[in-house]
């Protein structure tokens, strides 16, 4: 997943390589929830409030909102031919 993120992404270090597969981010995602929990809690504990409860629902929603966004700029792009190649 490194490896992907920094030549690839990042500084497209490799960037005649042609991407055939994409590095699973499952554990990374879960990790990550599991320590937002914890990290969460501790803030919680000094007053902190700013951020959401929990990370995992946050990014569903932020998901699900970003795919209504989405959906509607494509519907309004909808009847737009490209005139510039």
């Amino acid at each position: 997943m490194k490896n992907y993120r920094d030549n690839l992404i990042a500084h497209h270090i490799e960037a005649n390589e042609v991407v055939s597969t994409y590095p699973k981010l499952d554990l990374a995602l879960e990790s990550s929830y599991y320590y937002y929990t914890y990290l969460i809690s501790e803030l919680r504990e000094r007053g902190e409030k700013r951020f959401p409860d929990d990370l995992k629902e946050y990014s569903a929603d932020f998901a699900e909102q970003a795919t209504e966004i989405s959906e509607k700029a494509l519907d309004a792009t909808n009847g737009m031919t490209e005139r510039v190649f």
